[in-house]
């Protein structure tokens, strides 16, 4: 898990890799969230294309109400899943529903997108010339 807090676009990107089962997904959480600077109204892009997810329905649901507790947010926020594929596609927006909604129309790119590097600075309202963290490779 790779993490990169921008308190000037009040955005925290998240590249998780590898294996993602419940635990992994708390402990990626916390440490995502260690930077004094963060704040619950942050927006957040998460990429979950490199990842195997090992979670069911009921880790999804119990995920939720995890970052719903520990982190809930002030107002609804930008939120944003980088993955591949339908499985994952189906798992995010389950994850979605799971949290009550807390984002302001939630996006899912997929990772073999075209435009996927303009289409993410759209979303968020970067400037047209923010350059992303440099692990998420969006261009």
């Amino acid at each position: 898990m790779q993490h990169f807090l921008d308190a000037n676009v009040r955005c925290l990107f998240i590249q998780i890799t590898g294996l993602l089962d419940l635990p992994q997904a708390k402990e990626y959480a916390r440490r995502a969230r260690l930077d004094p600077r963060y704040e619950n109204d942050f927006d957040v892009l998460t990429d979950i294309s490199f990842c195997e997810l090992k979670m069911e329905g009921n880790d999804l649901r119990a995920f939720a109400d995890f970052m719903n507790k520990n982190w809930p947010t002030q107002g609804k926020i930008k939120g944003a899943i980088l993955l591949q594929g339908q499985f994952a596609h189906g798992m995010a927006r389950m994850y979605d529903a799971y949290t009550h909604h807390r984002v302001n129309r939630p996006a899912f790119f997929h990772r073999e997108k075209p435009d996927l590097y303009k289409e993410i600075c759209s979303y968020f309202g970067f400037p047209t010339d923010y350059q992303l963290p440099e692990f998420l490779d969006a261009k």
